[in-house]
């Protein structure tokens, strides 16, 4: 497979029109992340996925033809010079900007993504490790971009030994022509593997063993992306006959994958599986655009090849480097502009064009450059950025031991539900969950606490009141799951878990009869954001709008009241006041260093009274229709004044926008016993 031919691995013609595609693929993922209406702009990685597929095959197949192997030492060092300089550069640089800009919380988990990102496997420690790449919190990783090129070096890896294996099946005698289809139909059939493993475990089917987040493994792994990339290869392989299309045929192509690129962008969003079947939309436009390239100029060749558009493509892989970096730190300093986020976008081109033309440029067209020089690159590219986030690790250290973070370490800490892991119906079982159980000096019956994390922070005042009220406490929640008989959808799929829990623990209040349960759920954030819908029965069709879903709710609320109110009185509390742009845990490591009041919010009661309005009419109906229910409101409470902070007397009262903290929750203590004392059946 070693040849020793100076002109081996040296690119093919360059087709203009492929630069132009890159342009279109890194403004899609830099518009989507500024915050800009395109809903579906992160599918400009699958663009670049195909690309990569494509050329990358054209490339290797030239060498194939030309009967002189691979020589995969000199794919390899090209890829190093080409890659590796400015991904360092870019990593070294978000590290120590990060020591200051970067939120305190996440620190930790960028170094540690960092250091993936260096050894290639920033993919596989984002699935085990962090949220979904569309989670709250996710945003705050200023490496969280890098799980695509971590897939895209695995396929270096792997790719050119797979196409080297189908060339080589066939033997010397075999034509060229015939050898392409050989290797061809290899392509295909890990294509179709990688697809259909791809699409069951975007529908959350753990196909594999060891999966316990099958949607987020089919998002950030090899073996769910690799059929991109090979889609992108096949077409490669089958380039000749596309040479010889009639030029209208061509361009018809082109202008039906423009327009399939276009209805990616703005009808994909991450409320839909991904990348399942939808992601062959934007690889299948990718694909038809490179089509309509192939057989000479038209007016989208002209188009992709304009000047401005090449110069963007030139400086796709550096502005997409740099761009997400920009955006995490402007959203962390200043996260009451949502302008900062679309002007540090924009402003991330400017490193993105020094990269290119002082380390790119210059590295990539070395003609000097033995193994040698390009191994010690390597090394240094590799160690460089592993020291410079061991350092972002240290001074996160020095930074969570100041006095102005530990107050916001008190304010951030675990309820105490999430420290003893009282999640689901197994919670309600003293043999299997004895510590979800708090016990009265003197009891006299039993307080059930149910919900989702809005249930959650209240636990602390709860087993406050209810203990010295002289009852017993137990407290069962589920992250994300309401308490109503509705079915739940997140990502367009449904949870399941959430459904055995509601089931299970009104199963169990059967057999227990409590003397009063408390249901507190976020109902507010159900009904009125997008990215939940709701359906009565498996067989119809999920509610979208909130108006839509707040009389669902009236109805699966009103079902669950009336079976338990047969055996307990249930306290249902209204949604708390929520901050819909802040979260503690966001705010920049210099405020939190020297001055953590910096990192107040607020918003005023007209926003917090028009938010709630729906989500506590439609409980208040629910209960209305169910005797043994009412209903308990706090709002009055955390937000006296026509304006409503964070901040109370000098407590941080909030963790994040929508969640209490726990000194905050225990300042409600005198309401949950008075309504305790006063609801709870003797």
């Amino acid at each position: 497979m070693q040849i020793h031919n100076p002109t081996a691995m040296q690119p093919t013609h360059r087709r203009s029109d492929i630069q132009g595609l890159r342009a279109i693929a890194v403004l899609l993922v830099i518009i989507y992340h500024a915050g800009l209406p395109m809903p579906g702009g992160f599918a400009g990685v699958d663009v670049f996925f195909a690309i990569s597929g494509f050329v990358i095959t054209r490339m290797l197949m030239t060498e194939l033809e030309r009967g002189h192997g691979l020589n995969l030492k000199l794919f390899y060092l090209r890829r190093i010079r080409r890659l590796l300089p400015a991904l360092a550069t870019t990593s070294i640089s978000t590290a120590l900007i990060a020591v200051l800009a970067n939120p305190i919380g996440t620190q930790i988990t960028a170094a540690f993504t960092g250091i993936a990102t260096s050894l290639f496997v920033a993919n596989g420690y984002l699935y085990r490790s962090a949220p979904g790449y569309f989670s709250p919190g996710a945003e705050f990783n200023p490496m969280l971009h890098t799980w695509s090129l971590s897939v895209e070096e695995q396929f270096y890896f792997i790719f050119p030994l797979v196409l080297w294996l189908g060339w080589r099946a066939a033997g010397p005698a075999v034509p060229h022509h015939r050898r392409r289809w050989i290797a061809a139909a290899l392509i295909l059939t890990m294509l179709c593997l990688s697809f259909w493993i791809s699409c069951e475990m975007s529908y959350r089917h753990p196909l594999l063993p060891g999966i316990s987040a099958p949607a987020q493994f089919a998002f950030y792994s090899s073996p769910t992306r690799a059929w991109e990339f090979a889609a992108g290869a096949l077409l490669a392989l089958s380039n000749a006959s596309l040479l010889r299309l009639p030029a209208n045929a061509a361009l018809a192509i082109g202008t039906g994958g423009l327009g399939l690129l276009a209805w990616s962008a703005f009808a994909i969003d991450a409320n839909m599986p991904f990348p399942a079947w939808v992601a062959w939309v934007p690889v299948a436009a990718t694909l038809m655009l490179l089509t309509g390239g192939s057989s000479g100029r038209n007016w989208i060749t002209r188009a992709l090849s304009t000047p401005a558009a090449i110069w963007i493509g030139d400086r796709s892989y550096g502005w997409y480097l740099w761009h997400w970096p920009f955006v995490v730190f402007a959203r962390a300093l200043f996260p009451q502009y949502a302008s900062a986020m679309v002007i540090a976008s924009a402003l991330s081109i400017i490193p993105a064009w020094a990269s290119y033309r002082f380390i790119e440029t210059p590295i990539r067209s070395a003609k000097r450059a033995s193994t040698g020089a390009t191994l010690r690159l390597a090394a240094i590219c590799i160690i460089g950025p592993i020291l410079a986030f061991g350092g972002l690790w240290l001074a996160n250290r020095a930074i969570v031991s100041s006095s102005g973070a530990v107050q916001v370490g008190a304010a951030l800490q675990l309820h105490i539900d999430e420290v003893r892991r009282c999640e689901g119906s197994k919670a309600l079982n003293p043999d299997v969950r004895p510590d979800c159980r708090w016990s009265a000096a003197s009891t006299r019956g039993s307080v059930l606490l149910l919900g989702d994390s809005n249930a959650g922070h209240f636990t602390e005042p709860v087993i406050r009141a209810a203990n010295a009220a002289g009852y017993d406490v137990s407290v069962a929640t589920m992250a994300a799951c309401p308490f109503v008989d509705l079915r739940i959808y997140g990502n367009g799929v449904s949870n399941e878990a959430c459904q055995a829990f509601v089931a299970s623990a009104l199963t169990e209040i059967e057999k227990r009869r409590p003397n009063l349960i408390i249901l507190a759920t976020a109902t507010d954030g159900y009904i009125e954001e997008s990215s939940t819908t709701l359906g009565a029965r498996p067989d119809s069709v999920p509610a979208h709008s909130a108006s839509d879903k707040a009389g669902l709710w009236t109805v699966g609320l009103s079902s669950v009241l009336a079976r338990m109110t047969r055996s307990a009185p249930v306290l249902v509390v209204h949604p708390i006041p929520r901050f819909r742009t802040w979260t503690l845990d966001s705010c920049a490591a210099y405020k939190v260093w020297f001055d953590p009041m910096a990192c107040a919010g607020s918003t005023t009661r007209l926003e917090v009274d028009a938010w709630r309005q729906r989500a506590v009419r439609s409980e208040r109906s629910a209960v209305t229709q169910n005797p043994g229910a009412s209903t308990l409101e706090l709002v009055d409470v955390l937000c006296p004044g026509s304006v409503c902070t964070v901040l109370k007397d000098g407590v941080w009262t909030f963790r994040d926008g929508a969640h209490l903290s726990v000194p905050g929750s225990l300042t409600l203590s005198d309401q949950f016993e008075a309504a305790i004392r006063k609801q709870a059946r003797p």
